[in-house]
């Protein structure tokens, strides 16, 4: 079975449920838009400052190094592995691009790796 038919056999109840309970795909929109590039990008910059406006320099450039080598890596993988995204008989949105990696999962784990070297760092 190839990842495709997986991906489709796996997550077409999911996506039925979800598309059934309008409040659910309000959660999901809320954070498909919190893990976009807009606010990933501004939350690494208000770190980045402030990091830099106490004096830890060279972990400010360490923050955006992370978040900008996750997200670069990313865009290439999709580029290199052309994963088709699965096709759902009752769509709730169409996306355009390649499915994996997921941009929004690997700026969750660049974030959540920044948070826990900077609190090991600082606190």
């Amino acid at each position: 079975m190839g990842l495709g038919r997986l991906d489709t056999r796996l997550g077409t109840d999911p996506q039925k449920w979800s598309a059934g309970h309008p409040w659910l795909v309000h959660v999901l929109r809320v954070v498909q838009f919190a893990f976009s590039t807009l606010p990933v990008t501004v939350l690494t910059v208000i770190v980045a400052i402030s990091l830099w406006s106490r004096g830890h320099r060279r972990a400010a450039y360490w923050a955006v190094a992370v978040m900008a080598t996750g997200t670069l890596t990313t865009e290439l993988l999709k580029v290199v592995l052309h994963r088709a995204r699965p096709v759902w008989p009752t769509p709730i949105e169409r996306v355009s691009g390649y499915s994996f990696p997921s941009g929004h999962s690997s700026a969750a784990a660049a974030g959540a790796g920044i948070a826990i070297v900077l609190a090991t760092m600082l606190v």
